[in-house]
């Protein structure tokens, strides 16, 4: 193989690497709670944001649950992103 092609193929797994997703951060409730505070939500409005109940959020954040999965993911993204990022044109 020319020196070119492991360049190439350097490349090409580093860019693979690099789009491997990490674990989802864990919080805990009175994270989660801050979180939400720190933007100004209500429980209803951050439910509304993740499609879920807000017994949902509020079993959360008193620890009676913890998110897993997606709504991890979206505890995630919210806390580094903020509510602005969920709003938009679903078409683009």
């Amino acid at each position: 193989m020319a020196r070119d092609q492991y360049e190439l193929k350097d490349k090409i797994v580093g860019n693979l690497t690099a789009l491997m997703m990490r674990p989802a951060q864990r919080y805990t409730g009175l994270e989660i709670q801050k979180i939400r505070r720190s933007y100004n939500l209500s429980r209803e409005a951050m439910a509304v944001i993740f499609n879920i109940s807000p017994s949902t959020i509020r079993s959360w954040e008193n620890g009676l649950s913890k998110p897993g999965g997606a709504a991890l993911r979206l505890v995630e993204v919210l806390h580094f992103n903020g509510p602005d990022f969920f709003v938009g044109s679903p078409t683009g």
